[in-house]
């Protein structure tokens, strides 16, 4: 794999083109989804070209970050220097944004334990909380991961903001760790402070969705299933089941992402034998932790006035 040494490509970031347009932050959210996405399905290509869109989004943006849209950006700059085979540079971009967002992990089509990607993560959630320094600017209003601040972290990469007179977005840096900030050309210190604008934020931020992936796996207890699913965008993901419960039959199911632990689980379907058969509705509350393990708890409602409805429990795994 070809490596970049990072200081070449801070430089290049530095050193990107004008800007045409303003850029906003929901195009940031979606194309870091995209460069996940390809990293997911080892598509390395795919992975480069939708990295070459964040980087160039993010330095023509028209907004102020949200803290979660920093989050996302160090993240995404950890999967890329780890791609990169830069692992100190990983962990301390996987770090800042642990600092922003503690409880955030990543996904499992991403980063599946026990990986070298997941290791890599949890190192650096064992590592301390970074100390800050003081900025070494006067006169701007300056954004530091998202937050109007007098300081950054000390060793570690954050992203920094300048807010124009007017209240708006003036350059949108990287800075590496250790590193101060830079003004942008154009933007002068002011010699008397002036009220600060608060920034419009767009939007709420992101959850970031897992990448379209195909997984596959098996629920034990009742009803017991072999699964087949797509994780979709967004918050939806969909499969296919295949039910062993009185008898053998199909069930396609919908998931509804409520959170990083928790999906509710819909399904219509049906099981038949020897001389009977028998329609379903399911529904289920389901604790789907980042790892291959799986939790349902629901209700069953059946076409059968023997049995109108059973309870669900059961236990399952998808990799």
């Amino acid at each position: 794999m070809f490596v970049v040494p990072f200081a070449v490509v801070s430089v290049a970031f530095a050193d990107a083109p004008a800007c045409e347009k303003a850029t906003t932050t929901s195009q940031l959210r979606t194309q870091i989804t995209e460069a996940f996405g390809a990293f997911a399905e080892n598509d390395g290509p795919g992975f480069e070209a939708a990295a070459a869109k964040v980087e160039a989004t993010r330095g023509c943006l028209g907004e102020f970050l949200l803290p979660a849209d920093a989050a996302e950006l160090h993240r995404f700059q950890g999967l890329r220097s780890f791609y990169r085979q830069e692992p100190d540079y990983a962990i301390q971009s996987f770090q800042a944004a642990l600092a922003i967002q503690s409880g955030f992990n990543l996904p499992t089509s991403v980063a599946p334990e026990p990986g070298p990607l997941w290791t890599m993560y949890e190192r650096a959630k064992g590592r301390p909380a970074p100390a800050t320094v003081a900025l070494g600017l006067k006169g701007y209003s300056v954004f530091v991961d998202g937050k109007l601040a007098t300081e950054h972290p000390s060793m570690l990469p954050y992203f920094v903001q300048f807010q124009a007179p007017d209240g708006s977005v003036h350059g949108t840096s990287y800075v590496a760790a250790g590193a101060e900030p830079t003004p942008p050309a154009g933007l002068a210190p002011v010699a008397v402070a002036t009220p600060v604008v608060v920034p419009p934020q767009s939007g709420e931020p992101a959850v970031l969705p897992s990448p379209h992936r195909t997984r596959f796996g098996f629920d034990l207890g009742f009803p017991s299933a072999l699964r087949l699913e797509v994780a979709g965008k967004k918050r939806l993901d969909y499969g296919l089941r295949f039910v062993i419960a009185y008898g053998v039959g199909i069930e396609p199911y919908l998931d509804v992402r409520a959170g990083e632990r928790w999906d509710v689980e819909i399904g219509v379907g049906g099981v038949g034998g020897p001389g009977f058969g028998v329609g379903f509705f399911r529904a289920a509350l389901q604790y789907d932790p980042p790892s291959p393990f799986h939790l349902n708890v629901g209700l069953v409602a059946i076409t059968s006035d023997v049995v109108p409805a059973v309870p669900e429990l059961s236990i399952g795994w998808l990799w």
